[in-house]
């Protein structure tokens, strides 16, 4: 048919644009005129085998650009181009691909902005433009890709704030921002982000207080926000993450004592509180965390002994506890 023979000529494009001849790792059955395009390495097509819905050439070698051709591929469902060395700017005219569920371009070298068109993908469920040279700031618009369960973009140069608009992506099961040049507040929205496992905000210029919010997230594993400049007390509705197993907020201005409720948190097996302000004494409550493995609390201000009830915990007397950081000062 005449999608066919268009949807190969653009794959051509793409294999010319991205020198599929001296640098693709595999190029099996590409440019092959005996072989049905859905059968080139890394595609997928409809079961009718007229429409290609998945291009995965994940680690592959490409170099170079993608091709405005790729406009007209609008049967994709799956852009998966990871770990290459795709060079440009993420293309605008991928938001006019309606159909995609998933666009991966992680661990490339796009740099620019992240185009705003992107924010028509009404389908798209998982989103991956980390660890490239990407600037700008994060579109208030992206609030909008309602089905949006996996938002990754990490160990980019993205500035300016956390959108509040992000509040609305309900379905989003990791959100992971970490090592940007984020600032200004965390959002208290994130709060309503009920169905979210993962969340990172390490490694960015984040300031004011931890959102006392973000204690509904009855389904967080993973809270990361070391390394920035959040400061006030650690909020005590976190010991309400009754799923979190690895809490990290250290090296940030953290003050005011370390809340008893952590102590609830009965899933909890790593907890980071290192490298802040915070006073008075270590809580004898983190002695129920019969899940723990790694406890830091060092370079506080932290007065006071070790309570025993954690000490118990210990690996040496047949608890979980491997490892236990704390400053120990001589009478």
């Amino acid at each position: 048919s005449d999608f066919i023979s268009l949807q190969e000529f653009v794959l051509v494009e793409l294999y010319k644009s991205t020198e599929g001849a001296s640098s693709w790792v595999d190029n099996t059955n590409w440019l092959s005129s005996t072989v049905s395009i859905c059968e080139w390495t890394g595609i997928s097509c409809n079961e009718a085998g007229d429409v290609v819905t998945e291009l995965n050439l994940n680690d592959n070698g490409l170099r170079g650009t993608i091709p405005d051709e790729l406009i007209m591929m609008t049967g994709l469902e799956v852009i998966d181009l990871g770990f290459n060395e795709l060079t440009g700017t993420i293309p605008s005219f991928l938001g006019k691909l309606k159909s995609l569920t998933t666009l991966n371009f992680q661990n490339n070298d796009f740099s620019g902005s992240i185009p705003g068109e992107l924010m028509n993908l009404s389908s798209l469920a998982n989103l991956d433009l980390s660890s490239n040279a990407l600037s700008g700031m994060i579109p208030s618009e992206m609030g909008q890709l309602f089905s949006l369960q996996r938002l990754v973009l990490k160990d980019n140069s993205i500035l300016g704030r956390i959108p509040t608009e992000l509040g609305q992506l309900i379905n989003l099961a990791v959100l992971n921002l970490m090592t940007n040049l984020l600032t200004g507040k965390i959002p208290l929205e994130l709060g309503q982000l009920y169905n979210l496992e993962h969340l990172y905000l390490n490694l960015n210029d984040l300031t004011f207080s931890l959102p006392s919010e973000l204690g509904r997230l009855y389904n967080l594993e993973y809270l990361a926000a070391s390394w920035n400049a959040l400061n006030g007390p650690i909020p005590t509705e976190l010991g309400q993450l009754s799923s979190t197993t690895f809490l990290q907020l250290s090296f940030n201005s953290f003050s005011g004592a370390i809340p008893s409720q952590l102590g609830q948190l009965t899933s909890l097996q790593y907890l980071y509180l290192s490298n802040n302000s915070l006073t008075s004494s270590v809580p004898t409550e983190l002695g129920q965390l019969s899940s723990l493995v790694d406890l830091y609390v060092h370079f506080n201000d932290l007065t006071g002994v070790m309570p025993a009830e954690t000490c118990s915990l210990r690996d040496t007397n047949g608890g979980p506890l491997s490892v236990l950081w704390a400053d120990c000062q001589e009478e």
